[in-house]
């Protein structure tokens, strides 16, 4: 109870002292006119404490009020302030929920659609000789050396040998290292007389979903053939081969897209191997990634300092020949989190090798130390 509601209630207490005054005196003896006065004081005096105490009273219920509505007010601000950063969060999440659709999309092997693999057949002349037609593709990766087979499989299902239609005769299927400069994807490298079959062969393939290209005559990678060449290239890799590795966990959306693959793992075992030597660009990616693997994503790091028999270029990921299912999901997850982040050579698919030490004596073999962890390999920057 405060001042003015104290007040209030002493001021009535007077009113009614002095109206009880005022109706003894006059119902009373008549000799009492000065009792009569002072209750008329008393009341009047009464009245104003009263109407003081009620204005002061009014001013602070006003008070709080107003303090009560701007709490009110302040508490639907940060409500609304929550729900908007709420909404950001969920956006954020949806943004990174999509961008690993998307990668994972990326991520997806190539396959010719049935309509491609039917234009493929149609639309090819038949062969006039042994050499006409031939699928080009490199063997340094498997994924476009599976999609040439596919392009190889297609044109010769429609294709029987002469004598003998029970049997296909398919296109020469030739393999090669990569050479530079690198190209991407599948281009159709058709002789000058050709042009105009590659450029319709091209259009009917991407409209049945299998994108490819006619090269310029000074883009071609070889511009002397004389046969129909269907070069089947890697996938571009979005890695920045001037970058130092270690900057591209320290991105605050790549480091949280790399570790979102391996969060589903928790207390994997994992290992780093590095190159002889103490290369510095090795070393730091190797500590950068150290605390990626063992902070957010919550895997058991161990054997950190380790060299490797040899180097190559890139990242590798290896589990042993008898590593369990989940060993191997883990592997897998990891292998596509470096390429959906750029940690992987340019055109390298996302793949996981298997260790084949044979356990004879004396043999120096490169396995993880045991059947549940993986083996991760920094060579140097490619």
């Amino acid at each position: 109870m405060n001042l003015w509601e104290v007040a209030e209630y002493v001021g009535e207490a007077l009113v009614f002292i002095g109206v009880f005054g005022e109706v003894y005196a006059e119902w009373g003896e008549r000799h009492l006119k000065r009792l009569a006065a002072t209750s008329s004081i008393t009341c009047i005096a009464g009245l104003a404490v009263s109407f003081a105490a009620l204005i002061g009273t009014n001013e602070g219920f006003n008070t709080i009020i107003a303090n009560l509505n701007k709490q009110a007010a302040d508490a639907n601000s940060k409500a609304a302030q929550l729900e908007e950063d709420a909404a950001g969060l969920r956006k954020a999440a949806e943004d990174e929920h999509l961008a690993r659709v998307q990668i994972e999309k990326s991520l997806e092997w190539r396959h010719l659609s049935d309509g491609g693999k039917n234009v493929l057949c149609t639309m090819l002349p038949s062969q006039k000789g042994e050499e006409e037609t031939a699928v080009l593709t490199y063997w340094s990766d498997p994924e476009p050396a599976m999609y040439a087979t596919e392009f190889r499989d297609a044109i010769g299902s429609c294709r029987p040998m002469p004598g003998r239609p029970d049997i296909k005769q398919a296109p020469a299927l030739a393999m090669e290292p990569w050479k530079p400069p690198l190209k991407f994807g599948v281009t159709l490298e058709f002789p000058t007389r050709e042009a105009g079959l590659a450029e319709s062969l091209a259009k009917a393939l991407v409209a049945n979903g299998t994108q490819v290209t006619v090269p310029l005559p000074s883009e071609r990678q070889f511009p002397a053939t004389e046969n129909r060449l269907i070069v089947v290239n890697p996938r571009p890799s979005p890695i920045i081969p001037t970058d130092r590795r270690e900057n591209m966990l320290r991105d605050p959306a790549k480091h949280s897209l790399f570790t979102s693959f391996l969060k589903p793992f928790p207390g994997q075992k994992v290992e780093v191997r590095t190159c002889p030597g103490h290369e510095s660009e090795q070393q730091m990616f190797n500590l950068i990634l150290f605390g990626a693997l063992s902070g957010d994503a919550g895997w058991n790091v161990g054997n950190i300092n380790r060299a490797l028999l040899g180097c190559g270029e890139g990242v590798f990921v290896m589990v042993g020949p008898v590593a369990s299912q989940r060993t191997k999901d883990a592997a897998n997850a990891l292998a596509k989190a470096l390429v959906a982040v750029g940690l992987e050579p340019l055109g390298v698919a996302p793949s996981v090798s298997v260790a084949t030490c044979t356990g004879q004596a004396g043999e120096v073999c490169l396995q993880p130390s045991s059947a549940d962890s993986i083996l991760i390999g920094i060579q140097a920057h490619p």
